[in-house]
């Protein structure tokens, strides 16, 4: 008999039916770019706005439209910049390797690149582009202008997206957003797709007025995902293989992760192997799968714990006690005895900083949450 696969995923990029629904946003997201309206996408991490756009791109290639794809996550300096935005470039327009260094060489005339073929059947390049001979800046302004010259030489449009552009922050002293506004400004043919999760920054890159990017396209913030979405998901996955789960346990797990797209995967993920034997979701396999998830993580969050200040962990301690804290009211300060506002304002810009806390809307929560569970059950 076939082994019967878990139907949750979480942690990696996802596709196809274990695509949680954002048939929304997905309308929404294709509309704009056909139109050639550039986007600054927002969304804390793990809110699946990777496997989004990678769904988007997939069907605006079946419309025939070029797609460069470029992730700034592992980018750490100028060059590798370059070297990922080429091969990002040459990767979408060739899928030889003869066509693939042919276009590198219409980009780049004057320098060639060391060429790794990485896989066998869909191979994957990746560019290393030998230090003392380039001139970085020369090369990324020729880079910036290939989306347009392609638009224009194969009469398609274009759309290019850049996932965790806030990185660019980490590079650059504005140089690279300076150049990409003057690109974006005069690409009547390309739709640029601007994707971050870091709030402070994305906040700092696109909505401030000094700032070369300021208001560069429409603002789209993702979302989590609206419970009876999530809830009908749920369902769906538990009965495909065979699984039994009433409404009170979907209300329970979502009680749990707060609609998060990646917490909910993670925990039906545990759930589903502990209910296999069964058939059936008891709340207690609902407790389990936490208790479980969470002893896997212990190490990291007493890691965490332990490198925070007396104060800071106060802070959080109070952030789970309370769903949505008007974190520099009096009231909250004195009852958590915390000195003062201005202590909370640093111990905020502190654990924002750290990715430990994030603000939504108005009020700040702790950001993984089986972390927030860990304080609660350990403190």
């Amino acid at each position: 008999t076939k082994m019967i696969e878990n139907p949750f995923k979480y942690g990696q990029i996802v596709s196809g039916n274990y695509f949680t629904d954002r048939e929304k946003e997905i309308e929404e997201i294709k509309l704009d770019l056909l139109s050639g309206q550039n986007l600054i996408i927002y969304s804390p991490r793990r809110y699946g706005k990777t496997s989004l756009i990678l769904k988007v791109l997939r069907e605006l290639r079946k419309r025939k439209v070029i797609c460069i794809y470029i992730d700034l996550f592992k980018v750490f300096s100028k060059l590798r910049f370059a070297e990922v935005y080429s091969a990002g470039i040459a990767r979408e327009i060739s899928t030889k390797r003869k066509d693939f260094l042919q276009v590198l060489r219409d980009i780049l005339p004057s320098i060639i690149p060391k060429v790794t073929v990485k896989g066998d059947n869909l191979p994957t390049f990746e560019i290393e582009y030998v230090r003392k001979e380039v001139d970085v800046d020369r090369l990324l302004s020729r880079l910036y202008e290939q989306p347009q010259i392609i638009a224009s030489k194969r009469k398609k449009r274009v759309v290019v997206v850049f996932d965790e552009f806030q990185e660019v922050r980490n590079i650059s002293q504005g140089e690279i957003e300076k150049e990409l506004r003057s690109a974006v400004q005069h690409h009547q043919d390309v739709a640029y797709v601007f994707m971050g999760s870091k709030r402070h920054l994305i906040d700092l890159l696109f909505f401030n007025k000094k700032e070369p990017l300021y208001l560069i396209g429409k603002h789209l913030p993702l979302g989590k995902i609206p419970a009876q979405n999530l809830s009908k998901f749920i369902s769906q996955r538990f009965a495909f293989t065979g699984i039994n789960i009433k409404q009170d346990k979907i209300q329970f797990i979502l009680d749990v992760t707060q609609c998060h797209p990646y917490y909910t995967q993670a925990l039906c993920h545990e759930i589903w192997n502990l209910a296999l034997g069964s058939k059936n979701v008891t709340s207690e396999n609902i407790k389990s799968a936490i208790a479980q998830l969470i002893f896997r993580e212990a190490y990291a969050y007493t890691t965490i714990w332990d490198s925070l200040t007396a104060k800071q962990q106060s802070f959080l301690f109070a952030l789970t006690k309370e769903k949505e804290a008007k974190v520099l009211s009096k009231d909250f300060v004195n009852r958590y005895n915390l000195e003062s506002t201005s202590t909370v304002q640093k111990i905020v810009k502190s654990l924002v900083k750290r990715e430990i806390i994030e603000r939504i809307n108005n009020s700040y929560s702790i950001r993984d949450l089986f972390f927030a569970e860990w304080i609660k059950r350990e403190i």
